[in-house]
């Protein structure tokens, strides 16, 4: 057999690498082909069985799944176009992994993998989720309250900061983010207490109500504070003592003091 380069042996490895990719293939075998295209990229030596082992692999191809059945559902289902990477990933790791390897699935992995089928096949279907417009304007408003949290708040709640920054991101533009149902839960969930505000104002324009030992008119709201010194609490707009001011929500009281 002729010499092979170290060139020809590394694109061969990455176009194999590639094809791995495409079917879903989530192997030992695959985990090696990468760490081997990583040696050979930074000029690194292979063993002789380093070597031998990445052109059978090579020479194989892409091998067959030991469950066909499953594996193609699951890949026909990963591959629907736009489908949001959540449920793509999810459906390829450990789903697609399994299918090949033709592991046993357990009953809860069954259920999991029947929810994420049932949402690949409503994207399909219906398309990219999509809020109705008084949901958009409770999201808008949720997303403002979110931009007022401090770190702190933000530092123990990796799963609502990712969610109000993709939020916040698909707002401003929307033809380059696919949201997701959870992201807007997510999202509602942190400022719950700002959104009842919104769904159930304490207080309407017009109103008279106490502020700091005196009384105050009820301009608007509620609103989103302009910086993160309100973390999350609505505000009105009142008239107090000749100037109109934002004020936090419970600061406001529903009784006047005599």
């Amino acid at each position: 057999m002729p010499r092979k380069s170290r060139e020809l042996r590394l694109q061969q490895a990455v176009d194999l690498s590639s094809a791995y990719d495409k079917a879903g293939v989530v192997t030992n075998s695959a985990r090696f082909i990468n760490d081997m295209i990583f040696k050979l990229e930074r000029k690194k030596n292979l063993s002789s069985k380093q070597k031998s082992y990445l052109d059978s692999l090579i020479e194989q191809g892409v091998p067959e799944p030991k469950d066909l059945i499953l594996y193609s559902r699951i890949m026909d289902a990963a591959n629907i176009e736009r489908l949001p990477e959540a449920i793509r990933t999810k459906l390829i790791d450990p789903f697609a992994k399994i299918a090949f390897n033709g592991w046993k699935i357990s009953p809860a992995q069954q259920k999991w993998l029947d929810s994420l089928l049932e949402k690949a096949h409503a994207f399909k279907e219906n398309g990219p989720w999509s809020p109705d417009s008084s949901l958009m304007e409770k999201i808008k408003f949720a997303s403002d309250i979110a931009q007022t949290r401090n770190y702190n708040y933000w530092a123990n709640r990796p799963g609502e900061n990712k969610a109000a920054a993709k939020v916040a991101a698909w707002l401003v533009t929307p033809e380059q983010f696919d949201i997701e149902e959870w992201h807007i839960e997510k999202l509602l969930h942190s400022s719950r207490v700002a959104v009842r505000e919104f769904d159930n104002p304490s207080f309407l324009p017009g109103e008279i109500r106490g502020f700091r030992n005196s009384t105050a008119l009820i301009l608007t709201g509620p609103h989103a504070g302009d910086s993160t010194r309100y973390n999350g609490k609505p505000v009105y707009e009142i008239l107090h003592d000749g100037e109109a001011k934002y004020v936090i929500f419970d600061d406001i009281k529903k009784r006047i003091k005599k």
